[in-house]
């Protein structure tokens, strides 16, 4: 038996010195994928996504492929969460935009003021929210605005109006004025 320890004494400690050096790698994953899945409660799937993507490098490290295939399914599942989260509010903020924009043309001095300004034809109105995407709508004379996703080209674009989907809301809603919007930077 002793002769037995003494042949494989070499390899054993390879062994043991692989797991020392594996074991702050193994409490740094433990670390990272805990704050992953306290940022997926959080609804903050774009940083969850990171952890388990810094996770699955770690266990690339390590060589654990398996660790790793898991992780990279957990990126995965992240980032389609975090797309449809992103899909829904602009959803949401194009149906309160449609709202906000026919209870605004219902107004008389507002109605006025918009059939004036498309006389000379359709404008186009490019609200770019920083945090979500981009919204365009098509103002014509006598018509409902329509509302698309995405941006236009910039040569047919009338206004442009940047901000984040909170402060959007706030101006069109009229809790806070454009100008003071604008003035501290909340609206581009």
């Amino acid at each position: 038996t002793a002769k037995k320890i003494l042949e494989t004494m070499d390899e054993l400690q390879r062994e043991y010195q692989e797991k020392q050096k594996k074991k702050p790698l193994r409490r740094r994953r433990k670390i990272l994928i805990a704050k992953a899945q306290q940022d997926i409660e959080n609804d903050n799937f774009l940083a969850a996504a990171k952890k388990f993507k810094y996770a699955a490098i770690i266990s690339g490290e390590m060589a654990e492929d398996a660790k790793v295939k898991e992780l990279v399914t957990k990126v995965k599942e992240c980032m389609k969460k975090e797309k449809s989260r992103k899909e829904e509010v602009i959803e949401r903020v194009m149906r309160a935009f449609k709202a906000i924009i026919t209870l605004r043309s219902m107004e008389s001095d507002v109605a006025v003021d918009l059939y004036e300004w498309t006389i000379d034809g359709p404008k186009q109105v490019v609200i770019y929210i920083w945090d979500i995407g981009a919204i365009s709508l098509r103002f014509e004379k006598g018509g409902e605005p329509k509302i698309i996703t995405g941006e236009i080209s910039k040569k047919d674009v009338d206004i442009r109006v940047e901000g984040t989907a909170k402060s959007i809301m706030k101006v069109a809603q009229g809790e806070i004025s454009a100008t003071w919007a604008w003035m501290t930077g909340r609206l581009v």
